[in-house]
């Protein structure tokens, strides 16, 4: 099972989404995008590729790819 937060930038929960484990991050980032609100969303790299593209183009979202050191 995976959990799959949304939050504000003081790390609030707002929403959340919890999936199989075999489900893509990117499916997940999809449904809280029909869920919640929000313009500009940090992700990691899980949630990279043609669904945050799509994304972009389809609700004008704005993704910023955090990479861990």
């Amino acid at each position: 099972m995976k959990i799959h937060v949304v939050s504000d930038l003081y790390g609030n929960p707002i929403d959340y989404l919890l999936t199989k484990a075999n489900v893509d991050d990117r499916d997940a980032l999809y449904e809280l995008s029909e869920i919640v609100n929000i313009r500009t969303l940090f992700e990691d790299k899980g949630y990279v590729g043609s669904i945050s593209e799509e994304l972009k183009k389809e609700k004008r979202h704005q993704f910023v790819c955090i990479k861990k050191r």
